[in-house]
């Protein structure tokens, strides 16, 4: 995803996914702009990775729920080349 000031990206990645889930009333136009995220341990110890996207004007946001072993974040800059 790309990040706030549009000069790079965001790569989150799980190593073992036990489950997922995405709820959305429409990805038509996309998602919106992402509201939050949280991190919290599931009841048997695994990682839960929560993201809620703010929606559009009339229109519910969507979230996005990931239960891994782990998660790994990264940040990839935007090369010079592709800006211009």
């Amino acid at each position: 995803m790309i990040a706030a000031y549009h000069d790079g990206y965001i790569e989150f990645s799980y190593p073992e996914v036990f489950s997922y889930s995405f709820d959305s009333p429409s990805c038509a136009g996309g998602v919106g702009d992402w509201l939050y995220d949280e991190f919290r341990l599931s009841p048997n110890g695994h990682v839960i990775h929560e993201v809620e996207w703010a929606g559009f004007p009339n229109g519910e946001g969507s979230r996005w729920i990931i239960e891994a072993s782990d998660v790994g974040f990264g940040w990839i800059p935007q090369s010079v080349s592709a800006t211009h």
